[in-house]
């Protein structure tokens, strides 16, 4: 099982709204992850996150539950998924500052996954023909 976590920070100003997107790269799960705000936010700043399936039934909200956004003040909120995500589908997340000031808002997602990456698949074949190699030198080929 390979784990990932994506990252997502956004400074955003006083009195807008973002969607940020991470293509997801492949299938998996959404295990888990974190939200963090910074002193100052007053519950002013609100976050979701979603994601966009066109498979799956186009987008569906993934936490909070419903169409509901989290919203705290100097506070780190922890949150256990368990949502499947496929290849291409998107990661999505909402932040509404609804406040006077603008504030760096950071989310992290934990994806976990069975497929290995290009670098991964490398890394393994590197290591198996250096221990071919070693079989090879102890049998004298």
């Amino acid at each position: 099982m390979v784990s990932e976590q994506i990252n997502f920070r956004r400074a955003v100003a006083a009195g807008v709204a973002v969607r940020l997107a991470h293509r997801n790269q492949k299938a998996g799960r959404l295990t888990g992850g974190l939200f963090s705000f910074p002193d100052g936010c007053n519950n002013a700043v609100q976050v979701r996150i979603l994601i966009s399936s066109p498979s799956l039934g186009g987008i569906r909200q993934v936490t909070p539950i419903a169409n509901a956004y989290i919203a705290l003040n100097d506070a780190n909120w922890e949150f256990t998924l368990d949502e499947a995500v496929l290849k291409d589908d998107l990661i999505l997340v909402d932040i509404r500052n609804t406040g006077a000031e603008a504030h760096t808002i950071s989310v992290v997602v934990t994806r976990q996954s069975e497929e290995k990456t290009q670098v991964e698949h490398e890394a393994a074949e590197r290591k198996a023909k250096v221990e071919q190699s070693k079989k090879g030198r102890r049998f004298g080929h």
